[in-house]
């Protein structure tokens, strides 16, 4: 049964990658122009095209800050994303899920997502729902290649990733870049979506990098952290591959998935399900990651095409920029591309592309995350 609702789910998502930009003429993303620019605890610029939010303070007024400057367009997120998105469950059967998840959510993210809803025009069990409704629907898309050492052109890691997911013809024009400036000094750069406080794509400032894969089949329990909060928890508390795959492998998981974990020396794939888990490492410097679990506990090795493409890149010589950016674009998944990056955690420059489906075929920005992090 779990086998026939995971296909029934990918040819959903399939029909809605194709369908969905007729509606993105309903859903205009602001303008420069039309953005607040600073308000008590944040401000936002634009950097080529990309909206940078910088937000300081508590939990609380880093989330009032998110609020009012993004609120708008997570109010446009909501009604032509989220809602479509969960429509198979029902709205309000959704909000009471989330609701049910919320006493496993940490004090500090509830905090933000109150304090954005204050601000936002949208509901705290909106937002709440917001940031959970992935444990409730997967979404089995994303590819991630990475070298390190001598496979790398520098010998420094390089990792490059695309992220899959439908679009519903509005997600792909409001991709944001949010620097969190926390309260004791770190900070963390997440790549995501107004109303999202979690993380799906993001890097601290010890140059820890976290990509989250949806994976499948194995046993899924709602016992846990939601795993986009797990994954900024993450962030915010470690600093290293193996101290993060040390927390993931003793904390509650809610899901099935593969997260692929770079720091400034190595990395490595953590796959697991509620139950089991399993780390991989790099083979002669190089691992990749798609939606399929590769480790033989967890029923590996499964391959798909955008894996194999990853194999046929790295077999074509080392990795520098470029042929990170090749390996992605032979990696695209059409219609859901929405999304491609590639992060060098010593150098802490990332390449963001977005705006387009797929990514891939878009212009990829420079920014320089050591200049980001420290802008006060």
């Amino acid at each position: 049964m779990k086998h026939l609702h995971l296909k029934l789910g990918i040819l959903a998502l399939i029909l809605i990658a194709i369908a969905g930009p007729v509606c993105c003429a309903m859903f205009r993303m602001k303008t420069a122009d039309e953005i607040p620019a600073t308000v008590g605890n944040g401000r936002s610029e634009i950097i080529e095209g990309l909206t940078v939010v910088h937000v300081y303070g508590t939990p609380r007024e880093r989330g009032e800050a998110l609020g009012e400057l993004l609120g708008d367009r997570a109010v446009k997120l909501r009604d032509g994303y989220l809602k479509p998105f969960v429509k198979p469950w029902n709205w309000d059967v959704s909000i009471k899920a989330a609701l049910e998840m919320e006493s496993l959510i940490p004090e500090r993210f509830r905090e933000q997502m109150q304090g954005f809803a204050g601000k936002s025009g949208m509901s705290y069990d909106e937002v709440l729902l917001m940031n959970v409704f992935l444990d409730l629907r997967m979404s089995p898309f994303c590819s991630t290649t990475c070298a390190i050492g001598s496979a790398s052109e520098d010998g420094k890691p390089i990792v490059g990733r695309n992220l899959d997911f439908p679009t519903y013809g509005i997600a792909e024009h409001h991709t944001i870049l949010v620097i969190e400036h926390l309260e004791y000094g770190k900070a963390i750069a997440l790549v995501t979506w107004p109303g999202m406080i979690g993380a799906l794509s993001g890097i601290n400032s010890d140059g820890l990098t976290l990509f989250s894969h949806d994976s499948g089949p194995g046993e899924t329990a709602l016992h846990g952290m939601p795993y986009t909060l797990l994954y900024r928890h993450i962030l915010e508390t470690t600093t290293s591959v193996d101290a993060a795959a040390a927390m993931l492998k003793s904390a509650k998981r809610n899901v099935t998935n593969n997260v692929v974990l770079v720091d400034r020396t190595g990395a490595a794939v953590v796959e697991y399900t509620a139950d089991k888990i399993a780390v991989r490492r790099p083979e002669n410097g190089f691992i990749h990651c798609t939606n399929h679990f590769r480790a033989p506990p967890l029923g590996g090795p499964k391959r798909c095409r955008r894996y194999t493409a990853l194999e046929n890149a790295a077999a074509e010589g080392k990795y520098d920029y470029s042929r990170v950016k090749g390996a992605l674009k032979d990696a695209t998944f059409p219609g859901l591309t929405m999304q491609s990056m590639i992060m060098q955690p010593v150098s802490m420059k990332m390449y963001l592309a977005f705006g387009k489906v797929p990514a891939t075929e878009a212009r990829y920005v420079e920014l320089d995350l050591n200049a980001l992090f420290a802008t006060k």
